[in-house]
């Protein structure tokens, strides 16, 4: 990422340590309709990410907010469906289109609870850590959750006495695209189930899990059947995405006759819409 005051290029995950990107990322969300701020974009083949140029000095208009050309509710075709058992989350996402419906994705989340004791050694305290028996998905959730500021350090229970550890095993049972989109959502579903009791002395203190989550990355996708398309992102959920973090999108993977696209960051609907429809070769 390049420092200096005109322009900088961005395909890293968001780092929310430092207050002054954080500003620039969402001023950068305010621009997304100009054309003229963006440049240079390309896919990069070896790290597998988006690369666009940004120049700060365009930072000076909202958005014009529109919904798809043909009218479509956002989520009109695309439902996720959350059944929650015993310690673990069964997730099912579909797509429909008119009368069929188009099975795609199912995912068992499984979770591990533990009060650790306050340690010197930071290493030992890891508050979140995620798990998934696909490679490829392991490396993006790395990026996500195991490598990102999305928890604190540590998360006390009590001051410097007792660290809530959570350890998420994702075992995909159905993969026909949109893996991250729903792990995403899952994980976040998983931490706003979760509510610890402690007693201390005669208080028994509860700890919502969910409240120390500093920001949440949204991942939206992609859908094509038989070139035309069943799902594709709307200005808004753009903005919502490029609003919480910039991370590298999977490849398009084909499974029978439904192509999708996961993405996640800063850039122009146009563009990447346009940037879709060439890799797909969809007219």
């Amino acid at each position: 990422m390049h420092n200096n005051n005109t322009e900088y290029i961005t395909h890293t995950p968001l780092n929310n340590d430092n207050n002054t990107e954080y500003i620039t990322y969402t001023a950068l969300n305010n621009i997304l309709t100009d054309n003229s701020v963006i440049s240079n974009v390309y896919y990069d083949n070896k790290s597998d990410s988006i690369n666009y140029t940004i120049n700060r000095t365009k930072f000076n208009c909202p958005p014009n907010i529109t919904h798809r050309i043909d009218g479509r509710h956002t989520n009109e075709e695309r439902i996720i469906r959350i059944t929650t058992g015993n310690e673990s989350l069964l997730i099912r996402k579909y797509l429909q289109t008119k009368h069929s419906k188009l099975y795609s994705t199912s995912i068992i989340i499984y979770n591990t609870i533990t009060i650790k004791k306050s340690s010197p050694d930071r290493s030992k305290l890891i508050t979140l850590c995620v798990n998934c028996n696909d490679k490829n998905i392991q490396i993006e959730l790395d990026k996500i959750f195991n490598n990102s500021k999305i928890f604190p350090d540590k998360v006390s229970l009590l001051s410097t006495q007792s660290i809530i550890s959570i350890k998420l095993d994702i075992i995909i049972i159905l993969d026909k695209g949109g893996l991250l989109e729903i792990i995403t959502e899952g994980i976040f579903r998983v931490l706003a189930d979760i509510n610890i009791q402690l007693k201390y002395g005669t208080r028994l203190i509860t700890k919502s899990v969910i409240n120390y989550v500093q920001f949440y990355p949204v991942t939206v996708c992609c859908a094509i059947l038989n070139g035309d398309r069943i799902y594709d992102p709307s200005e808004e959920e753009l903005i919502d995405a490029s609003d919480r973090m910039v991370i590298t999108y999977n490849k398009n993977i084909e499974y029978t006759d439904v192509i999708y696209w996961v993405f996640s960051g800063s850039i122009p609907y146009n563009n990447l819409k346009s940037m879709i429809y060439d890799t797909l070769c969809v007219k």
